[in-house]
């Protein structure tokens, strides 16, 4: 399996687009998934921050790629 870094398996990759599969959120449980596109996912890989790679990614989206917490469970318990 195709990775962007040492622990984001790519589970769908287009040529344009890269779907991410994220970490398990310790609130729910669940593993999620952010989709990039490519030009994001080569920054990426080439070392970039998130939020110097996906500038235009939500707040959340972002979190949920770094941290794996879903946007809806980080709402839930922090407002």
């Amino acid at each position: 399996m195709n990775t962007i870094t040492r622990h984001r398996p790519v589970i769908t990759r287009t040529a344009t687009s890269v779907l991410i599969e994220t970490p398990e959120c310790g609130f729910c449980g669940h593993t999620g998934s952010v989709t990039l596109t490519a030009d994001e996912a080569a920054a990426l890989q080439d070392g970039a921050p998130i939020h110097v790679a996906a500038p235009a990614m939500s707040r959340s989206a972002r979190e949920q790629y770094i941290s794996g917490i879903h946007p809806d469970c980080w709402t839930e318990l922090f407002g």
